[in-house]
């Protein structure tokens, strides 16, 4: 007896999901064989392509529906050990652009500001901050399932063997720690990798993305960067992840950063490759909001942070309205305030923000009260 093909199992959930409880009664309406859904499904047969276009008609699919079967039928043709390879270690982060774009469009969101007559890339940032994102709040939820570890550690493996083959063939190898970029470079690709687990199915897509109320984004302007402000359904999520004016590649960093030092330390990566090293995303989160010269720009961490948020208001009021600060240095130290707030999260992983971040958790919530003290808001998490 042939074993159900990746394709029946599929298009068995597919069948039901579309209202055709009995795979007789799917046959019937698409005047085909009484068992031919049967067979298909069971791995028996395949379907041509005039059967693709029966059994679409008669489930009544919409275009994107029917593309699915067509490429879920053509995709059982090609070779396993391809499609693997073609799935999940190519180009993963593809699979964020199939059903993500879409389901995050139908969310509750702001109208898009239309002022900025320049060229924006607005997917280009919503997605992938979007993707980063729901991704560590999954993994903050529910822990991978034992095949789902497997899998994570299976890419982690081949990530580093295929890094440490690369580098040995480079004319400037040399066999000092060759191991250790290439261990980093494992670690790097968890983040991928893990989204590949959690948007690759639609169903699976649907209930990740369904945690978000609402979100709005800024495109670039005079005042800098592009910005994304994000809301969550559930209070108990959005107190802890709820941001506002947040530029894409620092949510992009700071959760892939978090995935991969998390998921690092669950799969035992130092143990199972033989050596341990910091993600590429560690080592750039650590850039961005922690040690270097960057540091400065956000004003993270300082001791005197408290004066300088002081300073910087008082020399910006215009001498003949002592009383008002102007909107620049209102909007500056707003963002700091909302920067540092976003930074709070990395505290969930302690030993990962001890090296991530030049400051403790004390200082970082000493530095929002500062800046609620000068806006004059009694609550420092209350969103503005």
């Amino acid at each position: 007896m042939q074993r159900p093909t990746e394709f029946g199992c599929w298009f068995r959930t597919f069948r039901q999901d579309h209202g055709y409880q009995s795979a007789a009664e799917l046959s019937r309406r698409a005047r085909l064989h009484r068992s031919y859904v049967s067979a298909l499904e069971r791995g028996n047969a395949h379907p041509k392509p005039e059967t693709i276009a029966r059994l679409a008609e008669a489930m009544r699919l919409n275009r994107r529906d029917r593309s699915e079967l067509r490429r879920r039928a053509n995709l059982e043709k090609v070779p396993s050990a391809l499609r693997a390879e073609l799935d999940r270690t190519s180009i993963p982060d593809l699979v964020i652009w199939e059903h993500l774009p879409e389901l995050v469009y139908h969310t509750e969101h702001d109208p898009l500001a239309t002022w900025d007559a320049g060229f924006d890339p607005l997917l280009g940032h919503l997605v992938p901050a979007m993707a980063s994102l729901l991704a560590w709040v999954s993994l903050t939820k529910k822990a991978p399932t034992k095949q789902q570890r497997k899998r994570l550690k299976d890419a982690a493996r081949m990530c580093f063997d295929k890094s440490l083959a690369h580098h040995r063939e480079s004319p400037q190898w040399s066999p000092i720690d060759d191991s250790t970029p290439a261990a980093s470079n494992a670690r790097s690709f968890l983040p991928r990798a893990w989204r590949t687990e959690l948007f690759a199915e639609r169903r699976s897509a649907v209930n990740i993305v369904n945690v978000l109320k609402r979100w709005s984004y800024l495109p670039a302007s005079y005042r800098g960067s592009p910005r994304l402000a994000v809301r969550f359904k559930d209070s108990a999520l959005n107190d802890v992840y709820r941001f506002a004016e947040i530029p894409p590649p620092l949510i992009v960093n700071t959760h892939d950063a978090m995935v991969a030092c998390h998921l690092g330390n669950l799969l035992d990566l130092t143990s199972e490759l033989g050596v341990g090293a910091q993600s590429l995303q560690e080592w750039d989160l650590a850039g961005d909001i922690g040690t270097g010269p960057d540091q400065q720009r956000f004003d993270l961490g300082l001791n005197d942070i408290e004066c300088r948020l002081r300073a910087s208001i008082e020399n910006a009021r215009p001498s003949s309205a002592p009383g008002l600060a102007p909107l620049e240095a209102i909007n500056e130290l707003v963002g700091v305030r909302e920067r540092a707030k976003f930074a709070l999260r990395v505290f969930q992983l302690p030993e990962f923000a001890a090296g991530a971040l030049a400051c403790t958790e004390a200082e970082l919530r000493a530095a929002l009260a500062a800046c609620a003290e000068v806006l004059h808001d009694p609550d420092p998490r209350r969103e503005r």
